[in-house]
């Protein structure tokens, strides 16, 4: 039960976003003071040339951090860092194009611009470019091809690479299935920023698959992902405190992580939230 509970958990993160590259912007910002006085930083160094400073000001109309989101400026600026062969514009921009956010929706004009994002050394961009090939959007199908650019992203330093990585090892998709070389990657990624590796490493940890069985080590784990405002860590973190396993039973604390896991969009979040303020029974499927 517990690898059937496992190979379902991990497939639930397979369409996870590359939170470590958040997590990097967000320490970018916080050099400045506030995001204000970052945005207004990043206006003036990209006019003098400056192309990392014309991406962060892009990602910050993408994303509305501290500046209202305007997604046709954000286009603009990773056009600009992109033509000017800068690091993280091709594969920005190609997000854009995938989404539809900016300009017209066209994936294979997205799988262009993370191709070339791969080719100048953009280690986010061989993962998109893996992404592509793993789901079939935008580039055949093949997870073999998409196991060679996650490795690429992971080894150029993209633990969204790692993760997803990791992820092929622990299915044998594209790989040889290899559990051990699985929780070896999740760490790598989880202790480099990704934070949805965190979450997988610690089912690894809470089922003993790949490594001896903590509970305690998957709860912390967990508790990472959760206070990085991952729904899917609260929700396992609520688990754990409502079943009592690697932590003192609290489902007091479970309904609160429950409830900010709800707060986060987590469909199954929202569910358990309902469930134990009705008093009514948790299941493990519902993790």
């Amino acid at each position: 039960m517990k690898k059937v509970f496992l190979t379902l958990a991990l497939l639930m993160g397979v369409f996870s976003v590359a939170d470590d590259l958040q997590v990097e912007m967000e320490k970018k910002f916080k050099k400045y003071g506030s995001y204000q006085e970052a945005a207004n930083a990043f206006r003036e160094q990209c006019k003098s040339g400056k192309m990392s400073s014309c991406y962060a000001l892009g990602y910050m109309y993408d994303n509305g951090k501290g500046i209202p989101q305007d997604k046709t400026k954000a286009f603009k600026l990773y056009t600009k860092v992109c033509d000017a062969n800068g690091k993280r514009g091709c594969t920005n921009l190609g997000i854009m194009y995938f989404k539809g956010e900016g300009v017209e929706q066209d994936r294979f004009k997205a799988v262009e611009l993370y191709k070339k994002a791969c080719e100048i050394g953009e280690a986010w961009g061989c993962t998109s470019y893996g992404i592509a090939f793993y789901r079939g959007e935008g580039a055949d199908k093949d997870p073999v091809v998409a196991s060679k650019y996650f490795k690429l992203g992971c080894d150029g330093g993209s633990a969204w690479g790692c993760g997803k990585l990791a992820e092929l090892y622990a299915k044998g998709e594209g790989v040889d299935k290899n559990i051990f070389i699985a929780v070896k990657l999740f760490d790598k990624a989880c202790k480099e920023g990704n934070l949805n590796g965190c979450i997988d490493l610690g089912l690894m940890y809470e089922a003993g698959e790949g490594a001896k069985q903590d509970k305690a080590m998957a709860v912390e784990l967990y508790k990472k992902a959760c206070e990085g405002n991952i729904a899917r860590g609260c929700n396992n973190l609520a688990y754990m405190y409502y079943e009592g396993e690697g932590i003192q039973q609290n489902k007091q604390k479970a309904k609160e992580i429950y409830g900010k896991s709800c707060e986060l969009q987590d469909e199954k979040g929202c569910k358990n939230f309902k469930r134990i303020n009705e008093d009514k029974y948790i299941p493990s499927y519902q993790r």
